[in-house]
């Protein structure tokens, strides 16, 4: 395994393990999404409280979307239904 661990999660002796500061983040972003949250306005609001990615100093939309498209195949739910641009909001 090479690279950076995907959000969540850390690498230890080379297996990944939860983070968990991360995994807090994720709670919130499955949170914000059940309360119907688009993608955009998640990232604005856990940049709002502080949160951060594992690199840069911002979550974007697409860091989201795809965090919580990850999370829905792990669980076998499929892969989310993508909101139209016109319905992501501010």
């Amino acid at each position: 395994m090479g690279g950076i661990a995907r959000f969540g999660y850390s690498a230890s002796d080379g297996e990944l393990v939860p983070d968990e500061r991360e995994q807090a983040v994720v709670t919130r972003m499955l949170e914000l999404k059940a309360d119907g949250y688009s993608l955009r306005a998640i990232a604005q609001r856990l940049n709002d409280e502080g949160l951060r990615p594992k690199r840069g100093e911002h979550l974007h939309a697409t860091q989201v979307g795809r965090v919580l498209e990850r999370l829905h195949r792990a669980q076998g739910t499929g892969k989310p239904r993508r909101q139209p641009l016109s319905e992501m909001g501010t």
